[in-house]
């Protein structure tokens, strides 16, 4: 690949980081740290771009996958947001925010079929296969340091516990 195209291919990412930062705007109180796999083809691009820095790590987390049905995500597919969102997994509607913590990788259909469900209540109306392959992903994510324990309490919260007092 030459200089040339190697400069558009970037100067094309960035166009479309900041047409989805646009869209995506109100993610933009994600906190977590500055850091980046070494060996991604993208560490260069992420670093240059805030917000595609903490969407790559978003979908880093998740080993490139939907949380929920474990569909395979490309990371310039997540990053454009090709077919794939920033899912808050308590939504908006329920009171969830949009701290790191309450946003995971998802792949469209996922997100649209889940609507205004916590992730939980999501997983229990889908089939038991579905179910037990959702909870040995979380089990290995946060197992292997992936995903801190207040992002794996999200993922595991229905509805019905969101608004008891401990």
């Amino acid at each position: 690949m030459g200089f040339f195209q190697f400069d558009q291919q970037y100067r094309s990412f960035f166009r479309e980081c900041k047409i989805s930062s646009a869209k995506d705007s109100e993610v933009v109180c994600i906190q977590e740290e500055d850091t980046v796999c070494e060996s991604s083809p993208w560490t260069e691009m992420i670093r240059r771009s805030g917000f595609c820095r903490k969407k790559y790590k978003l979908w880093e987390e998740t080993q490139g996958m939907c949380i929920y049905c474990g569909k395979s995500i490309l990371v310039d597919d997540f990053i454009n947001g090709n077919e794939s969102d920033i899912e808050h997994i308590i939504p908006q509607a329920l009171g969830g925010s949009s701290e790191w913590n309450n946003l995971t990788c998802s792949c469209r259909q996922c997100n649209r079929s889940k609507g205004d469900l916590t992730a939980m209540d999501y997983m229990l109306s889908q089939s038991s296969a579905t179910l037990q392959d959702y909870l040995r992903r979380l089990r290995f994510l946060i197992s292997a340091g992936l995903i801190t324990k207040e992002k794996y309490i999200n993922l595991m919260t229905p509805k019905t516990l969101l608004f008891r007092k401990v």
